[in-house]
């Protein structure tokens, strides 16, 4: 595995101003390791854009050497999951029914906003079509599996930015974009060992990804690192860059819900998330079990009447009706679910919502954080999700449950890894109110600094 592209953002951009590395060998690395790991029949990648990343890493490379000014991260390679728009490029948001689109004219906001700061695009991400589902299959190009599991072991790779987080895990790439509609980006990160970010909804353009729920789309990050997902955060939001303060854990008070978001879970997440909060507590944090009865009725509409499969259903129907042959029959199934939903219902779910989000962020004011496991299993295996349609939904209600809880509310959330060497990968999500962005981001590094010190 390259080694360069697994170091932090800063680190890499220090080998870059220092000459220790270029950006063409930076490039040529991730073409190199993506070689050796993109199977094919599950590939990670669908679509690489080898003559440009490699055209643009000379012209950083030109540009550095003649001491012309570069952003921080110019000449460090990205990946976007399929659905972001490049420009000159069909988007075909993982599904084969809009292959014949006409071409993008532009680039997506966030990725426009990573170009623009230098960094290079090597490739677009697989991903669950239409980015409907919390497990990451796709029946047209296959299903890359979470990161390390193979064979008969092989698990989901969690979704619908499977291709995301499975990009980061496998050392092609220090960034890759995502999005996370109920747990999109979140997911991936807890089952392939990375951290991925589901940022307050209105502070990253949605432009030009191609919408699931345009109520709770949320373009979000992959990185190895909190830090480098601060940093990516804070360009793929158009902000000026700025370094996270450090803080110590005994300035800090956490919660941890009861109810839903904690009930029913895999033995081995349970005991993870357990060792995890006691390492807060050894190292000074404050913790309190509070009740969220926000959770409780977000966990009630979305297993009643989902408000983004009636948006779903508003996008895909004629589509549908027309080819639904062309469609993933999971995916179809969830989207056919949307006409059942009535426009009173979806009004009377968004006063539902709008009471919820007031109410949480009046109960996390005084906290740093909101503690609990990305979902409740650990990455479950691939082979039955594919050929059962009753023991797919049943897993991907289980996966999409926690993760949703925090879209319902338009918190903001992050997934660290939590595992120790002998389990499967586990996420530890850190979760705050709407606009808490940075608050969070800070109690992240700090719970992250102090898992990788236990």
């Amino acid at each position: 595995m390259p080694h360069t592209l697994n170091l932090s953002l800063d680190e890499i951009s220090q080998q870059l101003q220092s000459g220790q590395c270029s950006a063409r060998s930076l490039v040529e690395a991730t073409f190199t390791r993506i070689a050796a790991v993109n199977d094919p029949e599950r590939p990670i990648y669908l679509v690489l854009y080898t003559e440009s990343a490699l055209a643009r890493a000379d012209e950083i490379d030109q540009a550095r050497a003649a001491g012309k000014t570069l952003g921080k991260f110019a000449g460090i390679p990205f990946a976007a999951k399929d659905l972001f728009d490049v420009q000159g490029e069909t988007t075909t948001a993982g599904s084969v029914v809009l292959k014949d689109e006409p071409a993008a004219t532009s680039n997506a906001t966030v990725v426009q906003n990573l170009i623009d700061a230098g960094m290079i695009l090597i490739g677009k991400t697989n991903m669950t079509e239409f980015a409907f589902s919390g497990l990451g299959l796709n029946p047209h190009y296959g299903t890359p599996p979470a990161w390390g599991t193979v064979g008969e072991t092989a698990c989901a790779p969690g979704g619908s930015s499977s291709g995301a987080g499975v990009s980061i895990a496998a050392g092609t790439v220090p960034v890759s974009l995502g999005t996370d509609t109920a747990g999109s980006c979140r997911i991936p990160a807890a089952w392939n060992g990375v951290v991925g970010y589901k940022p307050t909804q209105s502070s990253i353009s949605g432009k030009g990804a191609f919408p699931l729920s345009p109520l709770f789309d949320a373009p979000g990050p992959f990185t190895h690192r909190v830090a480098c997902c601060h940093s990516m955060y804070q360009l793929m939001a158009g902000q000026a860059q700025t370094e996270l303060p450090a803080t110590q854990l005994n300035d800090m008070r956490f919660a941890v819900p009861n109810g839903l978001a904690m009930a029913d879970l895999d033995p081995t997440v349970e005991a993870a998330f357990k060792r995890t909060v006691e390492t807060l507590i050894a190292a000074g944090a404050t913790v309190e079990t509070i009740d969220v009865p926000e959770f409780e009725a977000a966990g009630e509409v979305f297993r009643s009447a989902p408000m983004a499969t009636y948006q779903a259903w508003e996008i895909h129907q004629e589509r549908l009706g027309q080819t639904p042959e062309l469609f993933d029959p999971f995916v179809a199934m969830r989207v056919s679910t949307g006409q059942n939903i009535s426009d009173q219902t979806q009004a009377a779910n968004a006063v539902k919502r709008a009471a919820a989000i007031e109410g949480y962020n009046t109960r996390m004011k005084d906290f740093d954080a909101l503690l609990m496991p990305t979902t409740a299993d650990l990455p479950p295996p691939l082979a039955p999700l594919q050929y059962d349609m009753e023991v797919f939904a049943a897993t991907n209600g289980r996966a999409l449950r926690n993760t949703s809880l925090i879209n319902f509310i338009d918190g903001c959330a992050i997934s660290i890894p939590c595992q120790q060497a002998e389990e499967p990968a586990i996420g530890f999500s850190l979760c705050h109110a709407n606009g808490q962005d940075e608050r969070l981001f800070v109690a992240a590094a700090a719970v992250e600094k102090a898992i990788q010190s236990g």
